[in-house]
């Protein structure tokens, strides 16, 4: 999903079998939403979400994507 540990800037990659509403969020260690970087509906196939990590504190983050009825966790790491 993204290269690990992260510096500056990656890309969020995912597949989705059917289209449908796509939120993919990232979480401080605390549960806080420090970013939104993605919304809205997106059409089956692969999708790729740029995400720009400049200005975060380094530090671990967990990015949620949830696409229809399933979700997934990653933990990442912010190196400086």
């Amino acid at each position: 999903m993204l290269p690990n540990p992260v510096q500056n800037r990656a890309n969020v990659r995912f597949s989705l079998n059917r289209g449908g509403p796509v939120s993919c969020a990232l979480y401080d260690p605390a549960g806080n939403r420090v970013a939104e970087l993605a919304g809205g509906v997106r059409p089956a196939g692969e999708h790729s979400i740029s995400w720009d990590a400049t200005g975060l504190q380094p530090g671990v983050y967990l990015c949620k994507l949830a696409a229809g009825a399933e979700s997934g966790t990653v933990r990442l790491v912010k190196v400086r």
